[in-house]
């Protein structure tokens, strides 16, 4: 079963994470990218993919770190049969454990 997850993060890094358009960017920023990409997929499963950008902009500090600058929320798709061991419920008398894990 597909999912969605919404996270915040620094919205200079879009075009990269949704088109793979790394013009513009620095290597320090592609390198911030790319680790987060890896996070993503270290969470939510190999296939996970940053599919969409929204164009609410907010001064906040981003969900995986970082210092304030201005974020938008990316939207995670993943597959929910591929989650990694730490997301499977294993006490159904709490609900709270079937929540998607967030930073």
């Amino acid at each position: 079963m597909t999912d969605f997850e919404d996270i915040k993060h620094y919205s200079f890094l879009a075009s990269y994470l949704v088109n793979n358009d790394k013009s513009g960017l620095s290597e320090k920023e592609l390198r911030t990218a790319d680790r987060f990409v890896e996070d993503i997929k270290e969470l939510y499963g190999e296939s996970a993919s940053i599919v969409s950008a929204d164009d609410d902009h907010e001064f906040a500090s981003p969900e995986w770190g970082g210092l304030k600058g201005d974020v938008i929320t990316y939207q995670v798709q993943y597959n929910t049969n591929e989650l990694p061991g730490e997301h499977w419920v294993l006490d159904k008398d709490r609900p709270e454990l079937t929540q998607s894990y967030r930073w």
